[in-house]
Protein backbone atom coordinates (compact mmCIF):
# COMPACT_ATOMS: atom_id res chain seq x y z
CA UNK A 1 0.00 0.00 0.00
CA UNK A 2 1.40 3.73 -0.96
CA UNK A 3 2.46 5.08 2.52
CA UNK A 4 3.44 2.04 4.31
CA UNK A 5 6.07 1.83 5.45
CA UNK A 6 6.29 -2.41 5.88
CA UNK A 7 9.21 -4.67 7.86
CA UNK A 8 12.38 -5.45 6.34
CA UNK A 9 12.13 -8.48 4.75
CA UNK A 10 14.97 -10.27 5.63
CA UNK A 11 13.45 -9.41 9.60
CA UNK A 12 10.30 -10.95 8.43
CA UNK A 13 12.13 -14.16 7.55
CA UNK A 14 13.70 -14.71 10.51
CA UNK A 15 10.72 -14.69 12.17
CA UNK A 16 9.08 -16.64 10.51
CA UNK A 17 11.87 -19.42 10.43
CA UNK A 18 11.93 -18.89 14.03
CA UNK A 19 8.38 -19.82 14.26
CA UNK A 20 7.45 -16.74 15.57
CA UNK A 21 5.18 -15.61 12.44
CA UNK A 22 3.45 -17.54 10.79
CA UNK A 23 1.63 -17.66 7.20
CA UNK A 24 -2.02 -17.13 8.99
CA UNK A 25 -3.86 -14.25 8.75
CA UNK A 26 -5.88 -12.13 11.39
CA UNK A 27 -9.45 -12.91 9.93
CA UNK A 28 -8.35 -16.45 9.55
CA UNK A 29 -7.64 -17.30 13.34
CA UNK A 30 -10.45 -14.79 14.16
CA UNK A 31 -12.24 -17.83 12.09
CA UNK A 32 -10.61 -20.89 13.40
CA UNK A 33 -11.55 -19.77 17.10
CA UNK A 34 -15.19 -18.91 16.15
CA UNK A 35 -15.24 -22.69 14.27
CA UNK A 36 -13.58 -24.40 17.35
CA UNK A 37 -16.08 -22.39 20.26
CA UNK A 38 -19.21 -22.17 18.40
CA UNK A 39 -21.75 -23.08 20.69
CA UNK A 40 -20.17 -20.56 23.19
CA UNK A 41 -20.99 -17.03 23.99
CA UNK A 42 -19.00 -14.38 21.97
CA UNK A 43 -20.57 -11.29 22.81
CA UNK A 44 -23.24 -10.72 26.00
CA UNK A 45 -24.56 -7.99 27.52
CA UNK A 46 -27.66 -5.89 27.66
CA UNK A 47 -28.53 -5.31 24.08
CA UNK A 48 -28.09 -8.73 22.93
CA UNK A 49 -26.07 -12.62 23.39
CA UNK A 50 -24.07 -13.58 20.93
CA UNK A 51 -22.66 -17.52 20.40
CA UNK A 52 -19.20 -18.37 18.65
CA UNK A 53 -21.36 -18.99 15.23
CA UNK A 54 -23.86 -16.23 15.23
CA UNK A 55 -21.18 -13.55 15.29
CA UNK A 56 -19.25 -15.99 12.55
CA UNK A 57 -22.16 -15.76 10.33
CA UNK A 58 -23.24 -11.67 11.39
CA UNK A 59 -19.75 -11.07 10.21
CA UNK A 60 -19.93 -12.96 6.98
CA UNK A 61 -23.06 -11.72 5.90
CA UNK A 62 -22.03 -8.57 6.12
CA UNK A 63 -18.31 -8.31 5.00
CA UNK A 64 -19.74 -9.85 1.89
CA UNK A 65 -22.27 -6.84 1.97
CA UNK A 66 -19.82 -4.62 2.18
CA UNK A 67 -17.88 -5.91 -0.81
CA UNK A 68 -21.57 -6.19 -2.56
CA UNK A 69 -21.92 -2.46 -1.98
CA UNK A 70 -18.65 -1.49 -3.96
CA UNK A 71 -15.64 -1.69 -1.60
CA UNK A 72 -12.79 -3.91 -2.48
CA UNK A 73 -9.95 -5.75 -0.77
CA UNK A 74 -7.45 -3.23 0.99
CA UNK A 75 -10.12 -0.28 0.96
CA UNK A 76 -10.10 1.85 4.36
CA UNK A 77 -13.04 2.28 6.42
CA UNK A 78 -13.20 4.73 9.41
CA UNK A 79 -14.62 3.39 12.64
CA UNK A 80 -15.78 6.05 14.38
CA UNK A 81 -18.53 4.23 16.70
CA UNK A 82 -19.13 3.62 20.22
CA UNK A 83 -18.90 0.38 21.86
CA UNK A 84 -21.49 -1.93 20.62
CA UNK A 85 -22.21 -5.65 19.47
CA UNK A 86 -22.42 -4.08 16.06
CA UNK A 87 -18.85 -2.44 15.90
CA UNK A 88 -17.17 -6.07 17.09
CA UNK A 89 -19.56 -7.68 14.13
CA UNK A 90 -18.39 -4.85 11.50
CA UNK A 91 -14.53 -4.93 13.06
CA UNK A 92 -14.89 -8.88 12.04
CA UNK A 93 -16.40 -8.24 9.18
CA UNK A 94 -13.95 -5.95 7.25
CA UNK A 95 -11.26 -8.00 8.64
CA UNK A 96 -12.87 -11.03 6.54
CA UNK A 97 -13.21 -8.84 3.70
CA UNK A 98 -9.68 -7.72 3.78
CA UNK A 99 -11.14 -4.24 4.27
CA UNK A 100 -8.95 -1.99 6.72
CA UNK A 101 -10.36 -0.32 10.15
CA UNK A 102 -8.85 3.07 10.40
CA UNK A 103 -9.27 2.99 14.44
CA UNK A 104 -10.61 6.33 15.23
CA UNK A 105 -12.53 7.81 18.25
CA UNK A 106 -16.48 8.28 18.52
CA UNK A 107 -15.08 11.97 19.66
CA UNK A 108 -13.12 13.13 16.61
CA UNK A 109 -14.76 15.72 14.73
CA UNK A 110 -13.25 17.64 11.46
CA UNK A 111 -10.21 17.75 12.49
CA UNK A 112 -8.83 14.88 13.14
CA UNK A 113 -11.42 12.75 10.60
CA UNK A 114 -10.58 15.07 7.70
CA UNK A 115 -7.04 14.52 8.00
CA UNK A 116 -7.14 10.66 9.09
CA UNK A 117 -9.67 10.24 5.96
CA UNK A 118 -7.42 11.99 3.77
CA UNK A 119 -4.27 10.31 4.63
CA UNK A 120 -5.89 6.52 4.38
CA UNK A 121 -8.18 7.68 1.41
CA UNK A 122 -10.55 6.13 3.08
CA UNK A 123 -13.64 4.95 1.14
CA UNK A 124 -16.04 4.57 4.50
CA UNK A 125 -17.27 6.13 7.43
CA UNK A 126 -18.73 3.40 9.84
CA UNK A 127 -20.80 6.49 12.67
CA UNK A 128 -23.14 5.13 15.76
CA UNK A 129 -26.00 6.42 14.03
CA UNK A 130 -28.04 6.58 17.43
CA UNK A 131 -25.84 8.85 19.27
CA UNK A 132 -28.52 10.91 21.23
CA UNK A 133 -25.73 13.48 22.06
CA UNK A 134 -24.41 14.37 18.10
CA UNK A 135 -25.98 13.81 14.78
CA UNK A 136 -22.83 11.61 13.38
CA UNK A 137 -24.90 10.63 10.21
CA UNK A 138 -24.67 14.30 9.25
CA UNK A 139 -21.68 14.99 10.40
CA UNK A 140 -20.14 11.80 8.31
CA UNK A 141 -22.14 12.96 5.42
CA UNK A 142 -20.37 16.71 5.46
CA UNK A 143 -17.11 15.06 5.52
CA UNK A 144 -17.68 13.57 2.31
CA UNK A 145 -17.29 16.84 1.26
CA UNK A 146 -13.96 16.99 2.67
CA UNK A 147 -12.59 14.00 2.25
CA UNK A 148 -13.25 12.68 -1.59
CA UNK A 149 -12.14 9.26 -1.37
CA UNK A 150 -15.51 8.88 1.01
CA UNK A 151 -17.97 7.27 -0.75
CA UNK A 152 -20.20 5.34 1.83
CA UNK A 153 -21.55 6.08 5.14
CA UNK A 154 -22.89 3.07 7.49
CA UNK A 155 -24.86 3.38 10.52
CA UNK A 156 -24.09 0.52 13.43
CA UNK A 157 -27.53 1.27 15.06
CA UNK A 158 -30.48 3.37 14.29
CA UNK A 159 -33.28 4.26 11.71
CA UNK A 160 -31.70 4.03 8.66
CA UNK A 161 -30.94 7.86 7.36
CA UNK A 162 -30.46 8.98 3.71
CA UNK A 163 -27.38 8.51 2.34
CA UNK A 164 -26.71 5.80 4.91
CA UNK A 165 -26.98 2.37 4.77
CA UNK A 166 -27.16 0.27 8.28
CA UNK A 167 -25.60 -2.83 9.55
CA UNK A 168 -28.48 -4.80 10.31
CA UNK A 169 -29.86 -3.76 6.63
CA UNK A 170 -27.40 -5.40 5.02
CA UNK A 171 -26.70 -8.16 6.69
CA UNK A 172 -30.69 -9.23 6.75
CA UNK A 173 -30.03 -8.59 2.40
CA UNK A 174 -27.31 -11.10 1.98
CA UNK A 175 -27.44 -14.93 2.42
CA UNK A 176 -25.33 -16.63 4.64
CA UNK A 177 -24.00 -19.14 1.78
CA UNK A 178 -23.67 -16.54 -0.99
CA UNK A 179 -21.99 -14.37 1.57
CA UNK A 180 -19.42 -17.28 2.18
CA UNK A 181 -18.73 -17.74 -1.30
CA UNK A 182 -18.30 -14.22 -2.18
CA UNK A 183 -15.15 -14.15 0.96
CA UNK A 184 -13.81 -17.49 -0.65
CA UNK A 185 -12.55 -15.27 -3.40
CA UNK A 186 -11.13 -12.63 -1.27
CA UNK A 187 -7.01 -13.43 -0.89
CA UNK A 188 -5.43 -12.01 2.58
CA UNK A 189 -1.85 -12.20 2.49
CA UNK A 190 -0.22 -12.84 5.84
CA UNK A 191 2.40 -9.48 5.84
CA UNK A 192 0.22 -7.54 4.75
CA UNK A 193 -1.70 -4.23 6.99
CA UNK A 194 -4.93 -5.65 8.49
CA UNK A 195 -5.72 -2.39 10.98
CA UNK A 196 -4.31 0.84 10.78
CA UNK A 197 -4.06 1.86 14.82
CA UNK A 198 -3.62 5.19 15.73
CA UNK A 199 -0.93 6.81 18.52
CA UNK A 200 -1.80 8.61 21.06
CA UNK A 201 -1.83 11.92 20.01
CA UNK A 202 -0.55 13.96 22.34
CA UNK A 203 1.53 15.86 19.89
CA UNK A 204 -1.13 16.72 17.67
CA UNK A 205 -3.46 14.93 15.37
CA UNK A 206 -2.64 11.25 15.64
CA UNK A 207 -0.60 9.78 13.61
CA UNK A 208 -1.56 6.52 11.66
CA UNK A 209 0.28 2.97 12.47
CA UNK A 210 -0.39 -0.18 10.68
CA UNK A 211 -0.68 -3.21 12.14
CA UNK A 212 0.01 -6.59 10.51
CA UNK A 213 -2.08 -9.81 9.80
CA UNK A 214 0.50 -12.33 10.92
CA UNK A 215 1.79 -9.66 13.49
CA UNK A 216 -1.01 -8.58 15.19
CA UNK A 217 -2.41 -12.20 15.41
CA UNK A 218 0.70 -13.32 17.09
CA UNK A 219 0.21 -10.06 19.38
CA UNK A 220 -3.16 -11.21 20.38
CA UNK A 221 -2.14 -14.94 20.58
CA UNK A 222 1.08 -14.08 22.93
CA UNK A 223 -0.89 -12.09 25.63
CA UNK A 224 -3.68 -14.77 25.86
CA UNK A 225 -0.90 -17.13 26.56
CA UNK A 226 1.10 -14.79 28.48
CA UNK A 227 -2.32 -14.00 30.70
CA UNK A 228 -3.99 -17.56 30.48
CA UNK A 229 -6.96 -16.38 29.05
CA UNK A 230 -9.62 -19.56 28.51
CA UNK A 231 -12.95 -19.92 27.36
CA UNK A 232 -13.98 -19.99 30.62
CA UNK A 233 -13.18 -16.23 31.01
CA UNK A 234 -15.46 -13.10 31.10
CA UNK A 235 -14.18 -9.71 30.04
CA UNK A 236 -15.03 -6.51 31.44
CA UNK A 237 -13.20 -3.74 29.81
CA UNK A 238 -15.19 -0.99 28.66
CA UNK A 239 -13.00 1.28 27.20
CA UNK A 240 -13.02 1.67 23.01
CA UNK A 241 -12.77 -1.07 21.28
CA UNK A 242 -10.88 0.64 18.57
CA UNK A 243 -7.82 1.22 21.05
CA UNK A 244 -4.83 -0.48 20.99
CA UNK A 245 -5.02 -1.84 24.31
CA UNK A 246 -8.55 -3.18 24.32
CA UNK A 247 -8.34 -4.59 20.78
CA UNK A 248 -4.62 -6.17 21.01
CA UNK A 249 -4.85 -7.28 24.65
CA UNK A 250 -8.20 -7.67 25.82
CA UNK A 251 -11.05 -7.92 23.25
CA UNK A 252 -8.83 -9.00 20.62
CA UNK A 253 -7.12 -12.33 22.53
CA UNK A 254 -10.81 -12.52 24.39
CA UNK A 255 -11.94 -13.83 20.87
CA UNK A 256 -9.11 -15.92 19.95
CA UNK A 257 -9.79 -18.04 23.16
CA UNK A 258 -13.63 -18.55 23.27
CA UNK A 259 -13.94 -16.56 26.36
CA UNK A 260 -17.09 -14.15 26.64
CA UNK A 261 -16.62 -10.05 26.22
CA UNK A 262 -19.16 -8.00 27.70
CA UNK A 263 -20.34 -5.21 26.09
CA UNK A 264 -22.06 -2.29 27.26
CA UNK A 265 -23.08 0.99 25.43
CA UNK A 266 -23.79 2.79 28.63
CA UNK A 267 -21.37 3.89 31.50
CA UNK A 268 -23.61 4.72 33.92
CA UNK A 269 -22.94 3.58 37.34
CA UNK A 270 -26.83 1.27 37.31
CA UNK A 271 -25.47 -0.51 34.00
CA UNK A 272 -22.45 -1.26 35.10
CA UNK A 273 -23.19 -2.70 38.36
CA UNK A 274 -25.90 -5.14 36.60
CA UNK A 275 -23.66 -5.66 34.08
CA UNK A 276 -20.78 -7.09 36.91
CA UNK A 277 -23.60 -8.61 38.75
CA UNK A 278 -25.11 -10.49 35.92
CA UNK A 279 -21.76 -11.79 33.94
CA UNK A 280 -19.29 -12.02 36.72
CA UNK A 281 -16.39 -10.85 35.02
CA UNK A 282 -12.92 -12.73 35.47
CA UNK A 283 -10.96 -10.18 33.80
CA UNK A 284 -11.30 -6.21 34.80
CA UNK A 285 -9.48 -3.42 33.19
CA UNK A 286 -10.85 -0.50 34.68
CA UNK A 287 -10.15 3.27 35.36
CA UNK A 288 -10.84 4.73 38.63
CA UNK A 289 -14.48 6.08 37.62
CA UNK A 290 -15.10 3.17 36.71
CA UNK A 291 -14.00 1.01 39.73
CA UNK A 292 -16.16 4.08 41.70
CA UNK A 293 -19.58 3.17 39.61
CA UNK A 294 -18.88 -0.84 40.21
CA UNK A 295 -17.09 -1.39 43.87
CA UNK A 296 -20.40 -1.63 45.36
CA UNK A 297 -21.09 -4.44 43.55
CA UNK A 298 -17.47 -5.71 43.63
CA UNK A 299 -17.73 -5.27 47.53
CA UNK A 300 -20.87 -7.09 47.52
CA UNK A 301 -19.14 -10.26 45.23
CA UNK A 302 -16.34 -10.51 48.38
Amino acid sequence: LPGVRYPDEDRLREYVRQGVLTAETLAGGLRDAFAAHADGLSLVGPDAHYTYRELDERSDRLGAALLALGLRPLDRAIFQCGNSHELLVAFCACLKAGIIPVCSLQAFRKLEIEYLGNLAQARLHLVQGDDPKFDDVAFAREMQQHVPTLEYVLQARGTAREGAATIDALIAATPLDAARARLAEVSLHPFQVAVFQLSGGTTGVPKIIPRFQSEYLYNMRAVAAWNGYTSDDVLFFPTPYMHNLNMGCFFGPFLLSGAQVTVCRSLDEATLQSLVRTYRPTWFGVAGPILTRILPELSRAD
